[in-house]
Protein backbone atom coordinates (compact mmCIF):
# COMPACT_ATOMS: atom_id res chain seq x y z
CA UNK A 1 0.00 0.00 0.00
CA UNK A 2 1.22 3.40 -0.84
CA UNK A 3 0.38 6.70 1.36
CA UNK A 4 1.02 10.20 -0.09
CA UNK A 5 1.27 13.05 2.32
CA UNK A 6 1.78 16.71 2.36
CA UNK A 7 4.07 18.21 5.42
CA UNK A 8 3.52 21.90 6.74
CA UNK A 9 5.67 23.32 4.60
CA UNK A 10 3.99 21.71 1.54
CA UNK A 11 6.68 19.00 0.81
CA UNK A 12 5.04 15.84 -0.76
CA UNK A 13 6.13 12.34 1.51
CA UNK A 14 5.51 9.41 -0.49
CA UNK A 15 5.25 6.11 2.08
CA UNK A 16 5.24 2.43 1.01
CA UNK A 17 3.93 0.23 3.71
CA UNK A 18 4.37 -3.71 3.23
CA UNK A 19 3.54 -6.87 4.72
CA UNK A 20 6.99 -7.92 5.50
CA UNK A 21 9.81 -5.95 7.49
CA UNK A 22 13.27 -5.19 5.98
CA UNK A 23 14.60 -2.91 8.88
CA UNK A 24 17.72 -2.46 6.58
CA UNK A 25 15.69 -1.13 3.76
CA UNK A 26 13.82 1.12 5.88
CA UNK A 27 16.86 2.25 7.47
CA UNK A 28 18.10 3.13 4.20
CA UNK A 29 15.15 4.75 2.67
CA UNK A 30 14.29 6.82 5.77
CA UNK A 31 18.41 8.23 5.25
CA UNK A 32 17.92 9.12 2.38
CA UNK A 33 14.86 10.62 2.63
CA UNK A 34 15.68 12.88 5.15
CA UNK A 35 18.69 13.83 2.92
CA UNK A 36 16.92 15.52 0.63
CA UNK A 37 15.58 17.69 3.36
CA UNK A 38 18.79 18.50 5.00
CA UNK A 39 19.74 22.43 5.02
CA UNK A 40 16.52 23.67 3.62
CA UNK A 41 15.52 26.69 5.40
CA UNK A 42 12.34 26.46 8.26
Amino acid sequence: MALRAVDENGFVLDILLQRHRDTEAAKTFLTSLLGEYDGQSQ
